[in-house]
């Protein structure tokens, strides 16, 4: 193996290439940390895209796993969004059957807030209204959905055309986590030094207050043309932002910015997320009316899209059960077909769980576990043989002596149209539902084999056909 292969040197896409049998490749514009950029034209419904294609790193280096979810994790939370000032996403699949992810956008090619403050200057006050609307906007919506997004900055806000009118896009939910999963036990958190709030660096929660704060920054940008913060050593950003009010109040005041917005702003970046204002919606209220502009009164004009997102079934990655493993991101699934409803797994080396996939009425079902040799419980429940699940828990293998000995995440399957789908992390996995009538998966961690069971079609009518 070269070194060219150890690196995992990029997949690149070629002028002319067409994915999904519609979207051609047109030309590169751009590249990020972790995606390749390209123009692109949607030949079934004749309209400029962007496709987003995950830059593929080497599967054997620290920052393939964390990119890769990244990647995944985005697609999924623009899935969900709808608000005319967040990048709608078009579609999602992979370069060929084992190629990298790519996204398929709308095409926002008029550059970004930083260029446009770059190039002419400050933003006149009603402009700002109008970026402050549509940006709290789409970010109240996000939060509505539990979706953080944690990386707001001036080179993340996207400049559209429509007709003769630029619309602002907010964009790059590469890292947006869901409010109930912010916390990350043992992964190193990303953030922009310049732009994030300042618990952002440390360990306390990140939450919808941290989104304030970054656009709070970025409206002083946009009204100053100058950053809040230039520090990029973490400690000295963090130092920063313990006098953050004096340093907002000189580039306010050079501007000539209202004194009510000024209020506005310096509340919106206190240090404390608890004394910032309670939503985007507050938020937006108070700084498009010192600002001299009404709240909702600047509708920012789209075109019409051909689909809503909102109306689109969520992106799901879709497990291949042909194989005795399967790959989601750097995690490996082993795929376990329970001919007898009934499964051995191995949590570690010396621990092996027995799933057995019990029907109960219809559909449903519920799956017994026993760790074998040890004691199982769920969260907060007592220690016994075998425990009996009808929804998704996480349990823990127990010594004699109350020991944990290992954790498991149970996501049982549930019918979806022509899918079973299940929860996996972050994100929904689905399997064909013609295929296997029941499923569960034990999600071990990263740094274990994860297991899906499941009891296939033919199997269950061959248990029925030798009960009768």
């Amino acid at each position: 193996m070269d070194d060219a292969e150890l690196r995992g040197a990029p997949l690149t896409l070629s002028a002319g290439e067409l994915l999904l049998d519609r979207y051609r490749v047109a030309e590169t514009i751009g590249e990020g940390g972790h995606s390749r950029v390209y123009r692109g034209y949607d030949e079934r419904l004749e309209r400029p895209v962007c496709i987003k294609l995950f830059h593929r790193l080497g599967k054997h280096t620290r920052a393939y796993q964390a990119s890769y979810d990244n990647f995944i994790r985005e697609a999924f939370s623009l899935s969900k969004l709808a608000h005319p000032s967040t990048l709608r996403i078009y579609d999602f699949g992979h370069v060929r059957d084992d190629g990298p992810p790519f996204q398929v956008t709308e095409l926002a090619d008029g550059g970004t807030l930083t260029t446009a403050v770059r190039d002419a200057g400050p933003l006149p006050n009603e402009r700002v209204a109008d970026l402050v609307t549509g940006l709290c906007g789409a970010l109240s919506e996000a939060h509505g959905h539990g979706i953080v997004h944690r990386d707001i900055k001036p080179s993340n806000v996207l400049i559209a055309t429509a007709g003769a009118t630029s619309v602002l896009k907010l964009a790059d939910f590469g890292i947006a986590k869901a409010l109930a999963s912010s916390e990350e036990t043992g992964q190193p958190r990303m953030y922009s030094r310049r732009w994030a709030a300042p618990e952002q660096m440390t360990n306390y929660p990140v939450t919808a207050a941290s989104d304030i704060y970054s656009l709070a920054l970025v409206v002083v940008f946009a009204l100053t043309g100058r950053a809040v913060f230039r520090q990029s050593d973490a400690g000295a950003a963090y130092a920063e932002r313990t006098a953050s009010y004096e340093r907002i109040s000189e580039l306010l005041e050079q501007a000539e910015v209202p004194e009510s917005a000024r209020v506005a702003l310096k509340e919106a970046c206190s240090f404390d997320p608890r004394h910032r204002p309670a939503s985007a919606d507050v938020l937006c209220l108070s700084l498009t009316s010192a600002l001299g502009a009404s709240p909702g009164g600047s509708q920012v004009p789209i075109p019409a899209p051909a689909e809503s997102p909102a109306s689109r079934p969520p992106l799901r990655p879709r497990l291949s059960l042909s194989g005795p493993t399967a790959q989601v991101g750097n995690q490996r699934i082993r795929i376990i077909p329970a001919l007898q409803a009934e499964a051995d797994i191995p949590a570690t080396d010396a621990i092996r769980l027995r799933l057995t996939l019990v029907p109960t009425a219809g559909e449903h079902f519920c799956a017994h576990i026993k760790a074998l040799g040890r004691f199982v419980k769920t969260r907060g429940g007592r220690p016994s043989r075998a425990i009996q699940l009808t929804k998704a828990d996480t349990i823990d293998v127990v010594a004699p002596n109350g020991e944990v000995l290992a954790s498991a995440r149970v996501s049982l399957g549930w019918r979806e149209a022509d899918d079973l789908v299940l929860r996996f992390g972050d994100m929904e996995l689905a399997a064909a539902a013609n295929v296997c009538r029941y499923a569960a998966l034990i999600d071990l961690g990263s740094t274990m084999e994860s297991a899906f069971v499941f009891l296939p079609r033919q199997a269950d009518a061959t248990a029925s056909q030798g009960s009768s």
